[in-house]
């Protein structure tokens, strides 16, 4: 063949290959030449490196709004921590007010019968009252605990005060 005739011929296939071909089949790292001269020919590469400058575009965008997401869920996750913290030395310290109380209780003498039945009832609603800040404890000294968890442990805490009170009000007016 005549070099016309070849010149000819190739630039048909090059030019009829470049009418088939869309920019997802224009991958460079395959392919070979003549695919990569029809992909350069019909745009189809060009088109390509477009959408995947989009797609990339996209991606950093979604990274840049988890990156923030996760910013204020770390900067969430700390204040909730600290106000466990703050809770469990509430709870920790209501402990250390029944214990001292049940002592109180303890060390009162010459009762007669129906104060010491009184003071019974005391110590046995104290121990109660002991138990339930012990499984408070345990409750806000896990290793995570949730929103809900917290909130519920805040208001049994906060209970768990007004019986302490009730019961040290009662105990004052008895005189013990």
């Amino acid at each position: 063949m005549n070099k016309k005739a070849s010149l000819f011929l190739a630039t048909t296939i090059i030019w009829l290959g470049g009418c088939a071909v869309t920019p997802e089949d224009c991958d460079p790292s395959s392919g070979g030449f003549i695919k990569g001269v029809t992909c350069k020919a019909s745009g189809s590469y060009d088109q390509r490196i477009k959408q995947r400058e989009a797609e990339l575009s996209d991606l950093q965008k979604q990274k840049n709004v988890l990156g923030t997401t996760s910013d204020e869920l770390k900067t969430e996750y700390t204040s909730k921590s600290l106000l466990v913290v703050e809770e469990q030395k509430e709870v920790h310290q209501l402990g250390i007010q029944i214990t001292t109380f049940q002592d109180r209780l303890d060390s009162a003498t010459n009762m007669s019968k129906r104060e010491q039945g009184q003071q019974q009832d005391l110590l046995a609603q104290l121990a109660n009252l002991q138990a339930k800040a012990k499984r408070l404890e345990a409750i806000l000294a896990a290793k995570s605990i949730s929103t809900i968890e917290y909130e519920r442990a805040k208001r049994e805490n906060e209970q768990l005060r007004r019986e302490l009170d009730n019961l040290m009000d009662k105990a004052d007016a008895a005189q013990m």
